[in-house]
C-alpha cells in the first residue's frame, strides 16, 4: 500500500470513531432528555417534601400499597399517580391530615378510579383537561365541587348515577347537545328538572310511568308543559294556586284542558285550554264534549240504546249514573274501573262500587255486609223497604211493618223487595245458613272442650 493509500484509510477510520462517538452523544442526550421531560410532566413536585418518598407523592414508600394498583407497569411506590386517574396521588392523599375518600367507599381517592361513585370514571368527568397531573382546572358545573367529586354534577337534585345509567353518559332526554347528568332541565319543558324532583325523582303527576322531570307534558292533558309555563303565559292561567302544567282545567272554565287541547278556534291567539271565553260545545253538560261523544265523520253512538244519541244523553249507558259522576277525575284517564278497556260512562257493569238506586225507594237491607258490589247483588244492595204506613201488606203473608197490610202483598215489609227471588239468591242463602250452622256447631265443641279443660284442672266433673 502507497503512503497516499494508508492516509485515506487512516482518514476514514478517523471519521467512521467520530460518527460512533457522536451517535453516542446523541443517543445520551436524548435519554436525558426524555427523562427530564417525563418527569416534568409527571411530578408536580421538584423537590420531595419528604424523604423515603421515591415518587414524590407525599405517601411515604413503607405506606405505599404493594403492587401496581393501575396496571401500568410501574409498581405504586413509583408510580406519581397511582390509579392513573390523571389526577396526581398528592393531590387525592391528605386534606388537613384526614385521608380522602369522597364516596366513603372505603377505597381512598388516590386508588380510586370513580372517586365520587357516580358510575363515570374520575378522568372522563374531565378532571385534568390539561393532563399536568394538577386537578385545579377540572369542570365544574355546578358551583365550588369539581364534577369529579360531585355525586349529582348538575345540581338537579337527581344524582348522576340515576342520569347515568350502567355509566352511559349518552343519554339527551331533550335532544339539545347536553346530556342529562349536566343539564338541569332534562326535558327541555322550562320547568327546571330540581323543581320537577322536588323530594322525590319518581314523581309522576299523571301516572304515565314518565317521571315529571323527564316528562315533556306533566299532567297528561295532552297540551305540552313548555306551552303551559311558556314565557307569554301566565302560569297559573285561573289563579287557583295550582300551576298550569299541573292543571286539568288551566283557565278554570269547568272543560277540561285534555278535551280543549292547544288549538285557538276563535284566533285571538290564545289556546283554548287557556281561554276561558272559548270552549267546546257540550250538549248535555256531562263534562265531555260533543266532538268526543260523537267524532266527526261517523254515526252518533247511542250506547244504552234509549233513543237519544250520547252527546244528548246525560247518562250515556243508562245505569242509573250519571255520565259527568261516572268520569270523575279524568287527570289520569278516562275510568275504566274493570279495565276491560270500556270506558265506565259506557258500560253498566263497570266493576265500580257505587249504589245504584234502590227498588222501592227504601233502604238498603245489607244482607251481603253492607259491601256494595260484592257478589249477589251485582254492585247494588238489595232493599229490604221500610215501614211506610200505608196499610200495604208484605209480599209474604203477615204485616211486619204494621201498616195493617199482610207479607203477601206489601213491597215494604221486611223480608221483601217486591220480587221473587232469583235462583243466584236462593243458592246464596243456601250457603249463608249452612256456614251459620257450621259455625254454631264448632262454638258449641269449642265451649265444651274448654268446660273439660277448667274441670280437669279443678277436680270437677264437666256437665256433658
Amino acid at each position: 500500500m502507497s503512503p497516499r493509500q494508508r492516509e485515506k484509510s487512516a482518514t476514514r477510520a478517523s471519521v467512521r470513531d467520530l460518527g460512533r462517538r457522536a451517535a453516542r452523544w446523541w443517543i445520551v442526550a436524548c435519554l436525558l432528555g426524555l427523562s427530564t421531560s417525563a418527569h416534568a410532566q409527571e411530578d408536580p413536585i421538584s423537590e420531595c417534601p419528604h424523604e423515603g418518598d421515591a415518587d414524590c407523592d407525599r405517601v411515604l414508600d413503607v405506606d405505599e400499597r404493594p403492587g401496581d394498583t393501575d396496571g401500568d407497569g410501574r409498581p405504586d411506590i413509583l408510580d406519581p399517580d397511582d390509579d392513573d386517574d390523571h389526577v396526581f396521588t398528592t393531590y387525592e392523599y391528605f386534606t388537613a391530615e384526614q385521608l380522602i375518600d369522597t364516596d366513603g367507599d372505603g377505597i381512598p381517592n388516590y386508588l380510586d378510579t370513580d372517586d365520587d361513585d357516580d358510575g363515570i370514571p374520575t378522568f372522563d368527568e374531565e378532571s385534568d383537561p390539561n393532563e399536568d397531573g394538577d386537578p385545579s382546572d377540572a369542570r365544574v358545573t355546578t358551583p365550588r365541587t369539581p364534577d369529579y367529586l360531585n355525586p349529582d354534577d348538575d345540581g338537579d337534585h337527581v344524582p348522576t348515577k340515576v342520569e347515568c345509567p350502567d355509566g352511559d353518559t349518552s343519554i339527551d332526554t331533550d335532544g339539545d347537545g347536553i346530556p342529562d347528568y349536566l343539564d338541569i332541565d332534562d326535558d327541555g319543558d322550562g320547568i327546571p328538572t330540581a323543581d320537577e324532583v322536588g323530594s322525590d325523582p319518581e314523581q309522576d303527576f299523571d301516572g304515565d310511568g314518565i317521571p315529571d322531570y323527564l316528562d315533556d307534558d306533566d299532567d297528561g292533558d295532552g297540551v305540552p308543559t313548555k306551552l303551559e309555563n311558556g314565557p307569554d303565559v301566565n302560569p297559573d292561567i285561573d289563579g287557583d294556586g295550582i300551576p298550569n302544567y299541573l292543571d286539568e282545567d288551566s283557565d278554570g272554565d269547568g272543560v277540561l284542558d285534555i278535551y280543549e287541547g292547544a288549538g285557538d278556534q276563535d284566533s285571538d291567539g290564545i289556546p283554548d285550554a287557556f281561554d276561558p271565553n272559548v270552549a267546546p260545545l257540550d250538549s248535555d253538560h256531562d263534562g265531555l264534549p260533543d266532538v268526543v261523544e260523537c267524532p266527526p265523520g261517523n254515526p252518533c253512538p247511542d250506547t244504552d240504546g234509549d233513543g237519544t244519541p250520547d252527546y244528548l244523553d246525560d247518562d250515556d249507558d243508562g245505569d242509573g249514573v250519571l255520565t259527568r259522576d261516572e268520569l270523575g277525575d279524568v287527570s289520569h284517564g278516562i275510568p275504566d274501573s274493570n279495565h276491560d278497556g270500556i270506558p265506565d260512562y259506557k258500560q253498566v257493569d263497570d266493576g265500580a262500587d257505587r249504589p245504584a238506586p234502590l227498588l222501592d225507594g227504601g233502604a238498603p237491607s245489607d244482607l251481603d255486609g253492607g259491601v256494595p258490589g260484592s257478589a249477589g247483588d251485582a254492585g247494588a244492595e238489595a232493599d229490604a223497604g221500610v215501614p211506610t204506613g200505608t196499610g200495604r201488606p208484605d209480599a209474604g203473608g203477615g204485616d211486619s211493618d204494621a201498616d195493617a197490610g199482610s207479607h203477601a202483598t206489601d213491597r215494604h215489609g221486611s223480608c221483601s223487595v217486591g220480587v221473587a227471588p232469583s235462583e243466584t239468591g236462593k243458592r246464596e242463602l243456601g250457603w249463608l245458613l249452612a256456614l251459620g250452622l257450621v259455625a254454631s256447631v264448632r262454638t258449641r265443641r269449642l265451649a265444651r272442650a274448654a268446660q273439660r279443660r277448667v274441670a280437669s284442672k279443678g277436680g270437677v266433673k264437666p256437665r256433658s
